[in-house]
Protein backbone atom coordinates (compact mmCIF):
# COMPACT_ATOMS: atom_id res chain seq x y z
CA UNK A 1 0.00 0.00 0.00
CA UNK A 2 1.38 3.36 -0.44
CA UNK A 3 1.60 6.26 2.46
CA UNK A 4 0.40 9.33 2.88
CA UNK A 5 3.54 10.89 1.23
CA UNK A 6 2.97 8.64 -1.78
CA UNK A 7 -0.82 9.40 -1.89
CA UNK A 8 0.13 13.22 -2.04
CA UNK A 9 2.25 12.56 -5.34
CA UNK A 10 -1.12 12.87 -7.55
CA UNK A 11 -4.04 14.89 -8.01
CA UNK A 12 -7.15 15.63 -9.74
CA UNK A 13 -6.90 17.62 -12.56
CA UNK A 14 -9.65 19.29 -14.84
CA UNK A 15 -11.02 22.34 -16.63
CA UNK A 16 -12.57 25.34 -15.84
CA UNK A 17 -15.75 26.09 -18.02
CA UNK A 18 -16.65 29.03 -20.18
CA UNK A 19 -19.67 28.52 -21.29
CA UNK A 20 -22.64 30.98 -20.24
CA UNK A 21 -24.16 28.47 -18.36
CA UNK A 22 -21.81 26.62 -16.68
CA UNK A 23 -19.49 28.99 -16.30
CA UNK A 24 -17.36 28.77 -13.32
CA UNK A 25 -17.89 24.91 -13.12
CA UNK A 26 -14.83 22.61 -12.83
CA UNK A 27 -14.95 19.67 -15.23
CA UNK A 28 -12.25 16.83 -14.09
CA UNK A 29 -10.65 15.31 -16.59
CA UNK A 30 -8.06 13.11 -15.64
CA UNK A 31 -4.93 13.29 -13.15
CA UNK A 32 -1.50 14.16 -12.78
CA UNK A 33 1.52 13.51 -10.84
CA UNK A 34 4.35 15.72 -9.32
CA UNK A 35 7.57 15.12 -9.67
CA UNK A 36 11.17 17.20 -8.94
CA UNK A 37 13.46 18.21 -12.09
CA UNK A 38 15.79 21.11 -12.26
CA UNK A 39 15.29 21.93 -8.56
CA UNK A 40 11.65 22.83 -9.65
CA UNK A 41 8.57 21.25 -8.55
CA UNK A 42 6.55 20.12 -12.00
CA UNK A 43 2.84 18.92 -12.64
CA UNK A 44 3.15 16.29 -15.33
CA UNK A 45 -0.02 14.38 -17.37
CA UNK A 46 -1.19 13.32 -20.61
CA UNK A 47 -1.80 15.59 -23.06
CA UNK A 48 -5.13 15.04 -24.16
CA UNK A 49 -6.15 15.51 -20.66
CA UNK A 50 -5.65 19.47 -21.62
CA UNK A 51 -8.58 20.60 -24.70
CA UNK A 52 -6.79 22.14 -27.36
CA UNK A 53 -8.24 24.51 -28.17
CA UNK A 54 -9.50 27.38 -26.11
CA UNK A 55 -6.04 28.05 -24.52
CA UNK A 56 -6.70 25.42 -21.79
CA UNK A 57 -8.06 27.10 -18.56
CA UNK A 58 -6.98 23.94 -16.00
CA UNK A 59 -7.06 23.72 -12.39
CA UNK A 60 -6.24 21.07 -9.97
CA UNK A 61 -7.72 20.06 -6.96
CA UNK A 62 -5.08 19.84 -3.76
CA UNK A 63 -6.11 19.98 -0.15
CA UNK A 64 -4.91 22.97 1.57
CA UNK A 65 -5.28 23.62 4.81
CA UNK A 66 -7.53 20.82 5.00
CA UNK A 67 -10.35 22.26 2.51
CA UNK A 68 -10.58 21.25 -1.34
CA UNK A 69 -8.94 23.59 -3.16
CA UNK A 70 -9.07 24.39 -6.81
CA UNK A 71 -5.60 26.27 -8.28
CA UNK A 72 -6.23 27.68 -11.27
CA UNK A 73 -2.89 27.36 -13.18
CA UNK A 74 -3.74 29.58 -16.18
CA UNK A 75 -4.16 32.16 -13.42
CA UNK A 76 -0.55 31.50 -12.27
CA UNK A 77 0.80 31.45 -16.17
CA UNK A 78 -0.49 34.65 -16.60
CA UNK A 79 1.14 36.30 -13.89
CA UNK A 80 4.58 35.17 -14.97
CA UNK A 81 5.43 35.74 -18.36
CA UNK A 82 6.22 33.51 -20.94
CA UNK A 83 5.16 30.39 -18.26
CA UNK A 84 3.00 28.00 -19.78
CA UNK A 85 2.60 24.25 -21.03
CA UNK A 86 4.93 22.19 -22.87
CA UNK A 87 3.19 19.72 -24.65
CA UNK A 88 4.16 16.70 -26.65
CA UNK A 89 1.59 15.97 -28.69
CA UNK A 90 2.84 12.77 -30.23
CA UNK A 91 3.92 10.98 -27.04
CA UNK A 92 1.01 11.79 -25.63
CA UNK A 93 2.65 14.19 -22.46
CA UNK A 94 2.24 17.44 -20.90
CA UNK A 95 4.11 19.55 -18.23
CA UNK A 96 4.03 23.12 -16.54
CA UNK A 97 5.98 23.98 -13.31
CA UNK A 98 4.21 24.35 -10.08
CA UNK A 99 4.44 27.12 -7.77
CA UNK A 100 5.26 27.03 -3.98
CA UNK A 101 1.60 26.50 -2.16
CA UNK A 102 1.97 27.00 1.00
CA UNK A 103 -0.32 24.49 3.01
CA UNK A 104 -0.70 22.11 0.15
CA UNK A 105 -1.17 18.67 0.90
CA UNK A 106 1.35 17.98 -2.00
CA UNK A 107 4.73 15.62 -2.55
CA UNK A 108 6.78 15.65 -5.77
CA UNK A 109 8.41 12.41 -6.67
CA UNK A 110 12.35 12.99 -6.81
CA UNK A 111 14.41 11.53 -9.78
CA UNK A 112 15.90 9.19 -7.34
CA UNK A 113 13.10 6.92 -7.26
CA UNK A 114 11.88 7.21 -11.17
CA UNK A 115 12.48 3.65 -12.47
CA UNK A 116 15.14 3.53 -14.62
CA UNK A 117 14.17 2.09 -18.35
CA UNK A 118 16.73 -0.45 -17.77
CA UNK A 119 14.81 -2.26 -14.85
CA UNK A 120 12.87 -4.95 -15.92
CA UNK A 121 9.57 -4.17 -14.65
CA UNK A 122 7.58 -7.24 -15.57
CA UNK A 123 5.79 -9.21 -13.46
CA UNK A 124 6.03 -6.25 -11.06
CA UNK A 125 3.44 -5.29 -8.48
CA UNK A 126 1.99 -2.28 -9.85
CA UNK A 127 -0.53 0.45 -8.35
CA UNK A 128 -1.91 3.75 -10.85
CA UNK A 129 -3.31 6.56 -9.18
CA UNK A 130 -5.74 8.60 -10.79
CA UNK A 131 -9.49 10.04 -9.63
CA UNK A 132 -12.10 8.60 -11.09
CA UNK A 133 -14.57 9.50 -8.76
CA UNK A 134 -14.41 12.84 -9.84
CA UNK A 135 -16.04 12.35 -13.29
CA UNK A 136 -19.12 14.52 -13.93
CA UNK A 137 -21.91 12.17 -13.02
CA UNK A 138 -19.91 12.17 -9.91
CA UNK A 139 -19.47 15.61 -7.35
CA UNK A 140 -16.16 16.92 -8.72
CA UNK A 141 -14.81 18.03 -5.24
CA UNK A 142 -14.75 14.70 -4.12
CA UNK A 143 -12.19 13.74 -6.61
CA UNK A 144 -10.11 12.21 -4.32
CA UNK A 145 -7.17 9.93 -5.10
CA UNK A 146 -8.39 5.98 -5.84
CA UNK A 147 -5.27 3.65 -6.02
CA UNK A 148 -5.94 0.32 -8.15
CA UNK A 149 -2.85 -2.46 -7.95
CA UNK A 150 -2.05 -5.30 -10.99
CA UNK A 151 1.32 -6.24 -12.58
CA UNK A 152 3.37 -4.92 -15.54
CA UNK A 153 2.27 -7.48 -18.03
CA UNK A 154 5.24 -5.96 -20.39
CA UNK A 155 7.47 -3.48 -21.65
CA UNK A 156 8.07 -1.86 -24.73
CA UNK A 157 11.39 -0.43 -24.30
CA UNK A 158 11.83 0.49 -27.33
CA UNK A 159 8.61 3.04 -27.57
CA UNK A 160 9.26 3.11 -23.88
CA UNK A 161 5.16 1.50 -22.58
CA UNK A 162 4.18 -0.13 -19.87
CA UNK A 163 1.78 -2.41 -20.60
CA UNK A 164 -0.55 -3.04 -17.19
CA UNK A 165 -3.35 -5.19 -15.99
CA UNK A 166 -4.35 -2.94 -13.39
CA UNK A 167 -7.46 -1.30 -14.37
CA UNK A 168 -7.56 2.02 -16.31
CA UNK A 169 -10.50 4.88 -16.38
CA UNK A 170 -10.96 7.81 -17.83
CA UNK A 171 -10.16 9.43 -14.55
CA UNK A 172 -6.46 7.91 -14.46
CA UNK A 173 -5.27 9.13 -17.66
CA UNK A 174 -1.99 11.65 -16.54
CA UNK A 175 -1.99 9.84 -13.28
CA UNK A 176 1.41 8.18 -12.14
CA UNK A 177 1.83 4.39 -12.25
CA UNK A 178 4.51 3.25 -9.60
CA UNK A 179 6.39 -0.35 -9.34
CA UNK A 180 6.95 -1.61 -6.29
CA UNK A 181 9.98 -3.68 -5.98
CA UNK A 182 9.98 -7.14 -4.38
CA UNK A 183 12.33 -8.31 -1.78
CA UNK A 184 13.28 -11.51 -3.70
CA UNK A 185 14.60 -12.35 -7.05
CA UNK A 186 12.27 -14.70 -9.28
CA UNK A 187 14.98 -17.21 -8.05
CA UNK A 188 14.01 -16.66 -4.45
CA UNK A 189 17.14 -15.02 -3.57
CA UNK A 190 17.26 -12.03 -1.68
CA UNK A 191 19.44 -10.40 -4.37
CA UNK A 192 17.85 -7.05 -5.33
CA UNK A 193 17.33 -5.30 -2.01
CA UNK A 194 14.77 -4.00 0.20
CA UNK A 195 10.62 -3.75 -1.04
CA UNK A 196 10.94 0.22 -2.68
CA UNK A 197 8.35 1.93 -4.74
CA UNK A 198 9.22 3.66 -7.69
CA UNK A 199 7.39 6.35 -10.19
CA UNK A 200 7.38 4.18 -13.35
CA UNK A 201 5.23 5.99 -15.76
CA UNK A 202 1.91 8.03 -16.90
CA UNK A 203 -1.11 6.08 -17.18
CA UNK A 204 -2.05 6.97 -21.08
CA UNK A 205 -4.98 4.90 -22.20
CA UNK A 206 -6.15 0.93 -22.08
CA UNK A 207 -6.69 -1.10 -25.02
CA UNK A 208 -6.84 -3.93 -26.97
CA UNK A 209 -3.33 -5.60 -27.34
CA UNK A 210 -2.50 -8.11 -29.66
CA UNK A 211 0.40 -10.84 -28.70
CA UNK A 212 2.57 -11.84 -30.53
CA UNK A 213 1.35 -15.52 -32.19
CA UNK A 214 -1.84 -15.02 -30.02
CA UNK A 215 -5.35 -14.98 -31.93
CA UNK A 216 -7.25 -12.89 -29.56
CA UNK A 217 -5.96 -9.42 -27.74
CA UNK A 218 -5.36 -8.75 -23.92
CA UNK A 219 -7.08 -5.87 -22.24
CA UNK A 220 -4.32 -4.18 -20.67
CA UNK A 221 -3.60 -0.45 -19.50
CA UNK A 222 -0.82 1.27 -21.56
CA UNK A 223 1.65 4.12 -19.85
CA UNK A 224 4.57 6.38 -20.95
CA UNK A 225 7.58 5.40 -19.07
CA UNK A 226 9.00 7.98 -16.40
CA UNK A 227 11.97 8.02 -19.52
CA UNK A 228 9.81 10.13 -21.58
CA UNK A 229 8.95 12.68 -18.64
CA UNK A 230 12.74 13.00 -18.05
CA UNK A 231 13.01 13.27 -22.05
CA UNK A 232 10.39 16.12 -22.42
CA UNK A 233 11.87 17.79 -18.68
CA UNK A 234 15.31 17.67 -19.91
CA UNK A 235 13.89 19.53 -23.54
CA UNK A 236 14.50 22.97 -24.77
CA UNK A 237 11.38 24.13 -24.02
CA UNK A 238 11.53 22.73 -20.57
CA UNK A 239 14.58 24.64 -19.49
CA UNK A 240 12.75 28.13 -20.75
CA UNK A 241 9.73 27.64 -18.10
CA UNK A 242 12.56 26.75 -15.48
CA UNK A 243 14.07 29.70 -16.50
CA UNK A 244 10.95 32.31 -16.20
CA UNK A 245 9.95 30.60 -13.43
CA UNK A 246 13.33 30.96 -11.57
CA UNK A 247 13.13 34.68 -12.58
CA UNK A 248 9.64 35.04 -11.23
CA UNK A 249 11.19 33.76 -7.91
Amino acid sequence: MLNEEWLSTFAAVGVLETDATTAGRWKPSGACAFVTSHELAWLVTANHVLPEKPAPRMAVRLDIGGEPTLVALWEIHNRVQGLGWVRDRKRDLAICVLPNLPGARLKTVPPAVWAPLDMELTTMRCLTGGCPLGLPALDPMRAMPVVLDGIVAGMDRREQRIYLTAPTYPGNSGGPVFVERPLHDPSGNVAIGPRTVFLAGIVQTSGQIEASGQDRALHLGVAAHIQQVTDLLDSPEAHKQAVFARAAG
